[in-house]
């Protein structure tokens, strides 16, 4: 074996040997989530309130006051206008403003796939761009460290959606979190 040969099998051993520690590494992300639910489920106040910012790709920003009391949502006030929302009305909305459902959507865009170049793709746009192009990456979520709840959650759209109605690149921020008495 001529040293060209060896130093190129060298290379791609050692390229291997890290893509199976990276895919180690990146498959233990979910243990942040899960030590995250578990820290709100044992903390989580009777009665809060939080201050919840989002935007979509197909509209304007939502800035609202949500008040919870026993997992239930009982008042959403719009901050811009001072006026309380109609909570039959929310739609869709009341899923950014309950913790619980957060989490839900969380777990079911992290969802690991069975093909690895997919599941890698889906940790980064570079690895996305070289492995599958057309998948949908993985949330970007930091949780507060006193209660576990997710303080700031971005979904990424899947980059081959044609449509812009189909894209929805979202973020969620908890602003404020106050337990109530």
């Amino acid at each position: 074996m001529t040293p060209r040969r060896a130093s190129l099998l060298l290379l791609i051993c050692g390229a291997m040997l890290l893509a199976c520690v990276l895919i180690a590494a990146l498959s233990a992300l979910p243990f942040q989530q899960r030590w995250a639910r578990e820290r709100w489920e044992q903390r989580r106040p009777p009665h809060y309130e939080l201050v919840v910012r989002w935007n979509d790709s197909l509209g304007p920003p939502h800035y609202v006051r949500a008040e919870m009391r026993d997992r239930q949502l009982i008042a959403v006030t719009d901050i811009a206008t001072g006026r309380p929302l109609d909570l039959a009305t929310l739609g869709a909305e009341r899923n950014l403003l309950e913790i619980d459902r957060i989490f839900d959507m969380i777990a079911r865009q992290s969802r690991p796939n069975a093909d690895w170049r997919t599941q890698l793709a889906r940790y980064h746009a570079l690895l996305a761009r070289w492995l599958n192009p057309c998948v949908t990456r993985l949330p970007d979520v930091a949780y507060d460290a006193e209660y576990g709840y997710p303080a700031s959650v971005r979904y990424h759209s899947n980059s081959c959606v044609d449509s812009l109605a189909f894209r929805m690149d979202t973020s969620i921020k908890i602003e404020q979190f106050h337990a109530l008495p």
